[in-house]
């Protein structure tokens, strides 16, 4: 299904039954997941993933002690803080943070909430130079950078509890690639090639893990014909 057309009918599911939490977390997304529609510019992010927010924070209000709002609303802000002003991008990874945490904390088990978290920790482990000065002004000891360490911590928590899901493996071998643990990488972005894909994140997912293992096979070969390690 398209985006738009699932947009759409989850906007008429909501319409018919507007106190389902559930449906309403799932349009949060959906809203966020256009995104990732072709052609989609700076302005057009924006808007979506201020509505998904909007959405978000509904099911906060009607649902405060369920994980699944905090979720949408971890995923929104943090789509949105990429495509922000470096101002905006600080609030917004702070208040990422916060509604990853409340997730975790609601509930411990849920792979979903340990992989934003991952995400959390990956995105801000490479922020730019202005960035982390500018949080440190902002927010100091309270708003520490992410560390690649802690995103494996966490994504390896998300494939504990949910080892056959897409997105957690190709995350943990980015991840471990990132850390210079090719071997690893090459294991989990392997085992990913045979999962679902249930959306269009993972989708995407499925397309870097493509990109990154064949360029660690060239790596591999390259290493075998001069006889290092890679």
């Amino acid at each position: 299904m398209e985006l738009r057309e699932a947009l759409a009918c989850y906007i008429n599911a909501v319409t018919l039954d507007p106190d389902d939490v559930e449906l309403i977390c799932r349009l949060a997304k959906q809203w966020s997941d256009l995104t990732y529609e072709d052609g989609a510019t700076v302005e057009q992010i924006q808007e979506v993933n201020t509505k998904a927010i909007e959405y978000a924070e509904r099911a906060i209000t009607m649902a405060p002690k369920a994980a699944g709002g905090y979720m949408a609303s971890c995923v929104s802000r943090g789509r949105l803080a990429l495509f922000s002003d470096n101002k905006t991008k600080v609030r917004l990874a702070k208040e990422a943070q916060e509604a990853a945490r409340t997730a975790l904390s609601l509930e411990p088990e849920n792979d979903l909430a340990h992989h934003l978290m991952g995400r959390w920790h990956f995105e801000m482990a490479q922020i730019n130079f202005v960035v982390r000065q500018l949080i440190r002004l902002v927010y100091g000891a309270a708003l520490a950078p992410g560390k690649f360490e802690d995103a494996l911590s966490e994504f390896e928590a998300a494939v504990a509890l949910n080892p056959t899901r897409l997105i957690h493996r190709v995350e943990l071998g980015r991840t471990h690639l990132r850390l210079g643990h090719k071997r690893e990488a090459y294991e989990q972005l392997s085992a990913s090639m045979g999962m679902e894909i249930d959306d269009v994140n993972a989708k995407l997912q499925r397309d870097d893990a493509e990109l990154l293992l064949d360029k660690l096979k060239g790596e591999f070969e390259r290493s075998a014909v001069d006889g290092s390690l890679p």
